[in-house]
């Protein structure tokens, strides 16, 4: 197998995962904070704005870090290493972060999925885009895998 396959295949299966993780977490957020957490409509659209603005903030420091850095694999490796105590997170500290104390949990619960979600979503494609181009290969076939993840999480 030639490296650009081998790199197409491995980019593929990736992309396919972390979107299949992030839409089969967030699809169910709000279903989990208002029904099983008791958590107002309102607040959970707080909840939204904290993560969106907070991965704002991030999208620069990863930038400035993939280009300091050069864009290696490590980032990538953080952000896998980051994503795998997702479940843990939500059961063990978010929930009652966000029932005892709304706003701490909020300002963690946004960094942490700020991070690995939001945020990690342009590093990963940053990278695709980067590799697709050095082993000539499209990078929207890769994010064609990405997509049906989240669609067959979604589903």
């Amino acid at each position: 197998m030639t490296p650009g396959k081998r790199n197409y295949l491995l980019l593929s299966l990736f992309d396919f995962l972390y979107l299949f993780a992030w839409s089969s977490t967030m699809a169910f957020f709000v279903i989990w904070t208002t029904q099983h957490l008791g958590i107002s409509a309102t607040k959970t659209g707080l909840l939204y704005s904290v993560n969106a603005f907070i991965a704002l903030l991030m999208q620069p420091f990863f930038g400035f870090i993939s280009d300091k850095f050069g864009l290696k694999k490590r980032l990538i490796w953080l952000l896998v290493a980051l994503l795998l105590p997702v479940g843990p997170f939500f059961i063990y500290v978010y929930a009652p972060l966000l029932v005892h104390n709304f706003w701490f949990g909020a300002l963690l619960g946004g960094i942490y999925l700020g991070i690995i979600f939001n945020s990690g979503c342009g590093v990963i494609d940053s990278y695709i885009d980067k590799i697709s181009r050095r082993y000539q290969f499209e990078y929207g076939r890769v994010r064609m895998w990405g997509s049906l993840g989240w669609a067959a999480a979604a589903w």
